[in-house]
């Protein structure tokens, strides 16, 4: 993984926590189908992350 597409899944991760945050403020409810989805697709972008820095 080239350190130019690992900025890009970083800045993914910080754009999903800011949108998981601002879902919850409205939503109220951590167990929202959207939230849930958020908080996946961040799951998914860290195991990324974690990956590619044990393989440097």
């Amino acid at each position: 993984m080239t350190k130019s597409s690992l900025l890009d899944i970083k800045d993914e991760v910080y754009m999903l926590q800011k949108l998981m945050y601002e879902q919850s403020k409205q939503l109220d409810n951590f167990s929202d189908p959207a939230i849930v989805k958020i908080s996946q697709l961040l799951d998914e972008k860290l195991n990324i992350i974690q990956k590619a820095q044990v393989k440097n």
